[in-house]
Protein backbone atom coordinates (compact mmCIF):
# COMPACT_ATOMS: atom_id res chain seq x y z
CA UNK A 1 0.00 0.00 0.00
CA UNK A 2 2.83 2.41 0.83
CA UNK A 3 4.33 2.09 -2.86
CA UNK A 4 1.10 3.01 -4.49
CA UNK A 5 0.39 6.12 -2.40
CA UNK A 6 -2.84 5.07 -0.51
CA UNK A 7 -4.76 7.77 0.82
CA UNK A 8 -8.20 6.57 1.94
CA UNK A 9 -7.05 4.95 4.79
CA UNK A 10 -3.99 5.58 7.31
CA UNK A 11 -2.73 1.87 8.06
CA UNK A 12 -1.94 2.04 11.95
CA UNK A 13 1.88 0.10 10.80
CA UNK A 14 3.67 -1.53 8.04
CA UNK A 15 0.90 -3.99 7.44
CA UNK A 16 -1.61 -3.10 10.41
CA UNK A 17 -1.97 -4.87 13.82
CA UNK A 18 -3.95 -7.37 15.00
CA UNK A 19 -6.92 -5.30 16.71
CA UNK A 20 -6.14 -2.40 15.20
CA UNK A 21 -8.70 0.12 13.31
CA UNK A 22 -8.26 1.94 10.31
CA UNK A 23 -8.82 5.42 10.32
CA UNK A 24 -10.64 7.01 7.14
CA UNK A 25 -9.12 10.13 5.77
CA UNK A 26 -12.06 12.42 5.02
CA UNK A 27 -11.59 13.85 1.36
CA UNK A 28 -13.97 14.42 -1.64
CA UNK A 29 -13.07 11.50 -3.63
CA UNK A 30 -16.11 12.23 -5.31
CA UNK A 31 -17.15 15.88 -6.70
CA UNK A 32 -20.57 16.42 -7.18
CA UNK A 33 -20.28 17.62 -10.85
CA UNK A 34 -18.94 13.64 -11.32
CA UNK A 35 -22.14 11.66 -11.13
CA UNK A 36 -23.11 11.94 -15.06
CA UNK A 37 -19.64 11.17 -15.39
CA UNK A 38 -19.98 7.82 -13.28
CA UNK A 39 -22.85 7.35 -15.17
CA UNK A 40 -22.34 7.27 -18.77
CA UNK A 41 -18.72 5.44 -18.42
CA UNK A 42 -18.12 4.20 -15.20
CA UNK A 43 -14.74 2.21 -16.06
CA UNK A 44 -13.57 5.13 -17.43
CA UNK A 45 -14.65 7.71 -13.86
CA UNK A 46 -13.20 4.68 -11.97
CA UNK A 47 -9.93 4.97 -13.78
CA UNK A 48 -9.07 8.31 -14.75
CA UNK A 49 -10.82 9.69 -11.21
CA UNK A 50 -11.61 7.94 -8.19
CA UNK A 51 -8.29 5.80 -8.49
CA UNK A 52 -6.16 8.64 -9.12
CA UNK A 53 -7.58 10.44 -6.06
CA UNK A 54 -7.15 7.80 -4.15
CA UNK A 55 -3.80 6.12 -5.03
CA UNK A 56 -1.42 8.89 -5.55
CA UNK A 57 0.70 6.49 -7.32
CA UNK A 58 -2.09 6.28 -10.39
CA UNK A 59 -1.72 9.83 -11.34
CA UNK A 60 -0.73 9.00 -14.50
CA UNK A 61 -3.81 6.81 -15.42
CA UNK A 62 -5.72 10.53 -15.46
CA UNK A 63 -4.04 10.72 -19.22
CA UNK A 64 -5.26 7.40 -20.87
CA UNK A 65 -8.33 7.82 -23.24
CA UNK A 66 -11.40 6.01 -22.36
CA UNK A 67 -11.89 2.56 -23.55
CA UNK A 68 -15.02 2.96 -25.54
CA UNK A 69 -13.07 4.84 -27.92
CA UNK A 70 -11.76 1.67 -29.41
CA UNK A 71 -14.03 1.01 -31.81
CA UNK A 72 -12.04 -0.11 -35.50
CA UNK A 73 -8.86 -0.40 -36.01
CA UNK A 74 -7.96 2.77 -36.50
CA UNK A 75 -9.06 3.67 -32.93
CA UNK A 76 -6.82 1.37 -31.47
CA UNK A 77 -3.37 2.49 -31.74
CA UNK A 78 -4.30 5.96 -30.44
CA UNK A 79 -5.59 4.79 -26.90
CA UNK A 80 -2.73 2.66 -26.40
CA UNK A 81 0.15 6.16 -26.66
CA UNK A 82 -0.27 6.89 -23.42
CA UNK A 83 0.45 3.43 -22.30
CA UNK A 84 4.58 4.60 -23.17
CA UNK A 85 4.34 7.97 -22.06
CA UNK A 86 7.09 8.71 -18.89
CA UNK A 87 4.75 10.25 -17.06
CA UNK A 88 2.45 7.52 -16.82
CA UNK A 89 4.90 4.77 -16.53
CA UNK A 90 7.71 6.85 -13.86
CA UNK A 91 4.71 6.75 -11.32
CA UNK A 92 4.36 3.15 -11.86
CA UNK A 93 7.73 1.72 -10.85
CA UNK A 94 7.57 1.45 -7.21
CA UNK A 95 4.29 -0.32 -7.72
CA UNK A 96 5.40 -3.07 -10.46
CA UNK A 97 9.08 -3.75 -8.88
CA UNK A 98 7.53 -6.65 -6.61
CA UNK A 99 6.22 -7.79 -9.74
CA UNK A 100 9.51 -7.78 -11.78
CA UNK A 101 11.62 -9.14 -9.35
CA UNK A 102 9.74 -13.01 -9.84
Amino acid sequence: MKSLDYKLYKWPGPWGRTGAFLPVVEQEYMKAGEYDLLISDPSFYFRNFYLPRVFGALQGFTMLPPLTGILEIYGVAFNFIPYACPLFRLPLRPCLRPVQKR
